[in-house]
């Protein structure tokens, strides 16, 4: 890999914070997983309550829920590809924004 692309990756790693946030709060299937086995607890949120312009609200994007998984391939194909200027670090978080339909 080379030293621009693997620095890239490096900044957008250390810039890049995941975090998950849910409109249901009685799935069944997010508290086995998230709440130690249905252990945990749910805090409600009202982020409408923030301005559409709030650094935090514009940084919230929406889960696309599919039946197939994100296909990385065009992503690993610039990592390899002569073409690296086309490379983007933005390109995993599309993989991030997408779940198993299951997750609704």
């Amino acid at each position: 890999m080379a030293k621009g692309v693997a620095s890239a990756l490096q900044g957008w790693r250390k810039t890049a914070k995941l975090c998950s946030f849910s409109e249901v709060n009685d799935s069944m299937l997010m508290w086995s997983h998230y709440s130690e086995d249905h252990r945990g607890f749910c805090i409600e949120y009202d982020l409408e309550a923030l301005n559409e312009q709030h650094p935090f609200r514009r940084s919230l994007f929406p889960i696309i829920y599919s039946q197939r998984l994100y296909d990385l391939t065009p992503f690993a194909e610039k990592l390899v590809a002569k073409e690296r200027a086309e490379f983007t670090p933005l390109l995993p978080m599309l993989a991030a924004l997408h779940k198993f339909e299951g997750w609704l």
